[in-house]
């Protein structure tokens, strides 16, 4: 053979420094790194924790159809509903640890939940995570015949008149129910102000507006876009740091005057079992990159009124911990933990 490393001088020096590796030692660096090489060669699946047709399913139905491009292995997408996304992100806990299940967190299940309810088997911090996906902005919106113009408007009447007003929200706990409460609270109307409507869901939360059955909601943009572009409803406010570019008029939480509100977004969140091999977590890790370039996700991404937002794992976990320390002084605040 020509090539140096074959030939016999060098052979044996290689051979004679293999032969100072204990032999199982050997097996395991071939056998670690024929495994990275071949991963993944079976289905993956992604664990949407909420039912069909919500944002946690739609996310990973969305991740799913265009993670396939890159792991050119089927992706599928089941839903393991219960207890507010908590049945479906145990089990993810407690699967083997070998990138074939993966969880669709959402803020409720991974941040909100935990904060409130020390009683479910894990907390913010119990998974390995392998990146931010997206964020879902929320918006604060009237019926388009309300008085209140500006969120300037309701916040006067809610000062000046406690208690007159309701809100409608998906319910108790819920991250829309939370939003409205910290409107309440950070612009000093106080939590009695205005009275709280429980809808069921998001959308029932909408039409309860459009219906003119409650005064206002603060809901994520998706329920809320299809009302807002027929007229049926007249936009106050989002809480992204950035104007939408679907609603370029609609001022946000900042130019308000409530940077705090910043924080109450949705988001998803792509997560693991603990004890993930270091090379399966930089398999998703990079492929978390490509998606986050991929123009045809962001396109999807944008139609459904999210804003891509892929994070590194660490930069995740900061995220995640800043929302979930929100999440339980509010909660507090607000006498809703679960002890």
């Amino acid at each position: 053979m020509s090539d140096p490393e074959f030939q016999t001088g060098n052979c044996q020096k290689h051979f004679r420094k293999l032969m100072g590796i204990p032999l199982a030692a050997v097996f395991a660096l071939f056998l670690s790194g024929h495994a990275a090489a071949e991963y993944p060669d079976k289905v993956v699946t992604i664990v949407a924790p909420y039912g069909a047709g919500g944002s946690s399913d739609i996310a990973s139905r969305t991740l799913a159809k265009h993670a396939e491009k890159y792991t050119k292995q089927p992706v599928q997408v089941i839903n393991r509903t219960g207890a507010g996304g908590v049945v479906g992100s145990a089990s993810v806990l407690a699967s083997k640890p070998d990138g074939y299940t993966l969880l669709l967190g959402r803020i409720g299940s991974h941040a909100v939940t935990p904060a409130r309810n020390k009683k479910i088997p894990y907390n913010w911090d119990s998974f390995t995570y392998l990146g931010l996906l997206e964020l879902n902005p929320l918006v604060c919106v009237v019926n388009a015949n309300s008085p209140y113009k500006t969120i300037g408007d309701l916040v006067a009447k809610l000062k000046s008149e406690p208690g007159v007003v309701n809100f409608s929200s998906a319910g108790v706990g819920t991250v829309d129910f939370m939003t409205s409460y910290r409107l309440l609270l950070v612009t000093g109307a106080g939590k009695d102000a205005a009275v709280h409507i429980p809808a069921g869901s998001g959308g029932k939360a909408v039409t309860s507006v459009v219906g003119g059955h409650t005064d206002y909601t603060c809901q994520n943009v998706a329920p809320a876009k299809g009302s807002l572009e027929s007229g049926q409803l007249r936009a106050l406010m989002v809480t992204t740091p950035e104007r939408l570019s679907e609603f370029p008029d609609v001022p946000t939480a900042r130019e308000a005057g409530y940077p705090d509100l910043e924080g109450m977004v949705g988001w998803s969140v792509l997560a693991a079992p603990p004890n993930l091999p270091a090379d399966i977590k930089s398999y998703w890790v990079d492929l978390l990159a490509k998606i986050g370039n991929d123009a045809e996700w962001i396109e999807a991404e944008k139609k459904l009124g999210s804003v891509p937002y892929i994070l590194s794992p660490n930069d995740t976990e900061q995220f995640i911990k800043r929302q979930y320390d929100i999440y339980s002084a509010l909660a507090q605040e607000l006498d809703l933990m679960i002890k």
